[in-house]
């Protein structure tokens, strides 16, 4: 205990501090650490594979990955990892796994805090962290992790979780690329919202007494320009019928609170390509990569360490062609590509 405190709690815990405090201190510092990872795994698109407590560093950082991916089509529990079948690590769980493993440490001190005779005065306090502290820094970095992916100005809840949660459903629904859809997404200007709202009040306006029928279709031609931003995300097709009505409630709501929020498109923009990165290291593309590299040819595997050094910029177009597009069909599914045992 004392060795970690030197090496990795150096400039969070007060070496001077009594023991309790430096132990409670550390399981804080800990569960910092571990939101932070987790959400920023969600914010990328990255699944772990196997976040068991003996992969996890008290450093912050995770060892033995495996398998480990980046997620392609939306899947909110999606894994690589085909021996997770329960699915305890998959991609929205792993900021419930961080806590798991904050908990084991939390357990694994307990009889320091008994030599110290403060077993039942710190426990509290540990439960505490586990429980609830951890639960509201993760909140925290997770509403201003979405803030940003969606570029707005604020998080407000409860409007921004129900805006978040009915994405998620329609990401899930429509077959979505989790990457480009949020860069994607960054194109949308505010002029682009403006419009679409002030046409859908007026369209809505003229089609009530039609009924809702033609309130929807009225809705759906508002949001049509917002939609074809959307286009390159969809593996199964752009949304029609019932999936496109739905696309255009929520992009009307999103629409709003973008025209609502005023921010200038630059600096919004900005913010969201910082958040979101254009190209990730997709199975398939790294494949590639190393049966080149075992024949000899080092070309893609050179191109493709040029482009990850810089995932969040632009890249030419040549470039863009070749790696910001979905999985090919004939990958998503493939043994060793898709998943691995």
């Amino acid at each position: 205990m004392e060795h970690a405190l030197g090496r990795e709690f150096a400039d969070t815990v007060d070496p001077q501090q009594p023991e309790r405090q430096r132990l409670l201190a550390m399981v804080r510092a800990f569960a910092e650490r571990q939101a932070e990872l987790s959400i920023a795994w969600l914010r990328v698109g990255y699944v772990q594979g196997n976040m068991n407590s003996d992969n996890c560093l008290l450093s912050g950082r995770t060892m033995d990955y495996g398998p480990f991916g980046f997620m392609e089509r939306y899947e909110p529990l999606w894994s690589p990892f085909t021996s997770d079948m329960e699915r305890k690590f998959g991609f929205e769980r792993q900021p419930l796994a961080a806590q798991v493993n904050l908990m084991t440490l939390a357990k694994a001190l307990l009889p320091l805090f008994e030599r110290l005779d403060d077993y039942d005065g710190s426990m509290a306090q540990l439960q505490a962290i586990v429980q609830d502290e951890y639960r509201t820094i993760m909140e925290a970095k997770l509403g201003e992790m979405r803030r940003a992916k969606l570029g707005l100005a604020s998080w407000d809840e409860p409007d921004c979780d129900e805006l978040w949660t009915e994405l998620q459903g329609l990401l899930t629904k429509s077959g979505c690329d989790y990457t480009i859809f949020f860069r994607e997404l960054a194109c949308i200007a505010h002029a682009d919202a403006t419009h679409v709202m002030e046409s859908g009040v007026a369209a809505a306006a003229s089609a009530a007494g039609a009924g809702a029928e033609a309130a929807s279709e009225a809705a759906m031609a508002a949001t049509a320009p917002l939609l074809e931003y959307l286009t390159p995300c969809f593996y199964d097709g752009v949304p029609t019928d019932t999936m496109a009505k739905e696309w255009a409630k929520w992009l009307s709501k999103y629409a709003q609170r973008v025209a609502a929020d005023g921010r200038e498109d630059a600096s919004r923009r900005a913010e969201m390509h910082a958040t979101s990165p254009k190209y990730i290291p997709r199975e398939w593309m790294l494949a590639e990569a190393y049966t080149k590299a075992e024949a000899g040819d080092l070309s893609t595997l050179n191109e493709l360490i040029e482009l990850f050094a810089r995932p969040f910029e632009e890249h030419s177009d040549e470039i863009a062609a070749k790696y910001y597009r979905r999985a090919p069909s004939t990958m998503e599914k493939k043994a060793g590509i898709g998943y691995f045992s």
